[in-house]
């Protein structure tokens, strides 16, 4: 389990290397603490950040060359072979996200 205080600083610190491969078994949790200054950006546009420099890494491929889909009820998934299954929850706190490639994956925080 990885918590991720800041984007672009998981903790405990993982190497380029580490970040980019998501063994088969493994659950990964990020966490981004609400700060004053991240929420003053709209809610979706500070989500979709948040998703894309969590799940680029994992996939080798830059935030802009993500593609994201939903589900009939409105989950979000990614349009990639072989990408992982992802889940946030984002409340007045912080936002969570549950990253794995073993099941399908989901979180809420109240």
């Amino acid at each position: 389990m990885y918590a991720l205080a800041d984007p672009g600083a998981p903790w405990p610190l993982l190497d380029a290397e580490s970040a980019r491969q998501l063994p088969g078994d493994e659950l990964r949790l990020y966490w981004l603490p609400a700060h004053a200054d991240v929420d003053a950006a709209p809610r979706r546009q500070r989500i979709d950040a948040l998703l894309r420099r969590v799940l680029a890494p994992i996939l080798g491929v830059s935030g802009e060359a993500l593609h994201f889909g939903r589900e009939a009820k409105g989950r979000p998934f990614l349009r990639h072979d072989g990408a992982p299954d992802f889940n946030l929850s984002d409340t007045a706190g912080g936002t969570l996200v549950a990253v794995t490639h073993a099941a399908r994956v989901g979180v809420d925080l109240e």
